[in-house]
């Protein structure tokens, strides 16, 4: 069997490939709606101004939902005008997997090969990525999900190759996990992930690969470091090291793309709830004020005042609460600074603080993650077994290795990476920790 690197295309040419066909068939839908209406004659936008004044005091929600197409349909627009212009200026990148194909026990690697000369400010790191697809089962329904089993975020060699740059990456497979296919009823796919921060909008392409149960023999990219540490990017934290001192500043604005639309959500929630709950309350109102209809009438209308009116509110508060949390993760920067007397670590919301000899070691865990790009915390137990929120947030195993790095050659405690953590998980050790005791 011939297992030469072969060479993998991103697929980034399918959005602007298959999205314009589609968006000149809207675009077309909707020059007809407007010769429907009329509005390809400028001597017609008055009268049809002041019919849809009419139709929206007569029944807003039709307008509450033109609106909202509106805004998604300009941002499905301009989202593709960016992807067309981002692969008309980056070409099609492709990956040539040295070995192929990749080996579970063994190791993945291999070659993108970019179509321009990272900058100084450019970033690049590459992420091999196993996902599972399994059928998830609840209250006798069935629905089709899917996880990141396992990730590894790799630091790459970057050269030149004429006016391209060639990003040499490896990663080890361990032998415990699944190779491509199906496995145990669940279905499992390898991908290799290349991310590049830069100035303007950051570059993404993703590689299906395949992975497989082979004892492959070493090859050109097994023999380069699995990963170079020089140039880690800390992606917007802030290190300060002096004598006797280091300070550790989180990112600002992380999970920037999730956080707005969390504050989108709350917004719309808030306005429909309010605009649609407030404007059914007052039609009824108007009904109970006249005062000229049957007893059963008014407590009817009534009902019609008291409920939306309480649904108005619910929503606004629900849509409030979303839009807040929204905010805060947005802005939430948490500072740690550790001397050679205490540690302190603050954000918005609180301060917390520990006598450093009172430190017995450090936790780092993986607490959650956006796509590919895993988040990660670090925490500060004590010998009573206390712990303290040190950072939140750090994105990318690089990032969080190089920060766990650091603490632990200015404490001399040792940093334990825990992998996953959740707060269930956290709360039952607690529950079986008290039960002990």
């Amino acid at each position: 069997m011939d297992f030469g690197p072969r060479r993998i295309r991103s697929n980034e040419w399918m959005k602007p490939v298959f999205g314009w066909p589609v968006m000149l068939v809207l675009l077309g839908a909707a020059w007809w709606a407007a010769i429907r209406f009329g509005l390809d004659d400028p001597a017609n936008w008055p009268a049809q101004l002041e019919q849809w004044q009419r139709d929206y005091a007569r029944d807003p929600v039709p307008f509450y939902i033109a609106g909202v197409s509106a805004v998604a349909f300009l941002f499905i627009l301009v989202k593709l005008i960016i992807d067309t212009v981002s692969l008309a200026r980056f070409g099609v990148i492709s990956l040539e997997p040295d070995p192929y194909p990749g080996s579970v026990g063994g190791h993945i690697g291999g070659v993108i090969r970019l179509g321009y000369l990272p900058g100084a400010n450019d970033h690049v790191t590459v992420t091999v990525v196993c996902w599972r697809h399994y059928v998830k089962r609840s209250g006798g329904k069935s629905q089709s999900a899917t996880d990141r089993h396992w990730s590894m975020d790799i630091h790459p060699e970057i050269g030149q190759d004429f006016k391209q740059a060639a990003v040499r990456f490896t990663s080890d497979i361990p032998r415990e996990l699944p190779a491509t296919g199906e496995q145990g009823g669940d279905r499992y796919r390898w991908q290799v992930l290349l991310r590049v921060e830069r100035p303007g909008r950051d570059i993404v392409r993703i590689f299906t690969v395949p992975v497989e149960k082979t004892d492959m023999p070493k090859t050109a990219a097994r023999e380069m470091r699995r990963d170079s540490q020089a140039g880690i990017p800390l992606a917007g934290m802030e290190i300060e090291e002096s004598a006797g001192r280091l300070a550790v500043a989180g990112r600002l604005g992380r999970n920037l793309g999730f956080n707005v639309m969390v504050m989108i959500f709350g917004g719309l929630f808030t306005g429909a709830g309010l605009f649609l709950g407030i404007g059914v309350a007052w039609d009824h109102a108007q009904q109970l004020l006249a005062g000229d209809a049957h007893w059963a009438s008014l407590v009817f209308s009534s009902l019609f005042v008291l409920i939306p009116g309480f649904m108005a509110l619910v929503f606004f508060l629900i849509g409030l609460v979303i839009l807040l949390a929204g905010l805060t993760s947005l802005v939430n920067r948490r500072r740690m600074q550790l001397d050679e007397a205490m540690l302190t670590t603050s954000n918005w919301l609180r301060q917390d603080s520990m006598p450093r000899g009172e430190i017995e070691s450090f936790e780092l865990a993986e607490t959650g993650s956006v796509g590919t790009q895993t988040q990660h915390d670090l925490f500060a137990l004590s010998h009573e077994g206390d712990s303290v929120k040190v950072l939140e947030g750090i994105p990318g195993q690089l990032a969080a290795r190089e920060i766990a790095s650091k603490v632990q050659e200015f404490t001399g405690l040792p940093v334990k990476d825990v992998g996953k953590r959740s707060r269930l998980r956290k709360r039952l050790e607690r529950m079986a920790k008290q039960g002990r005791e």
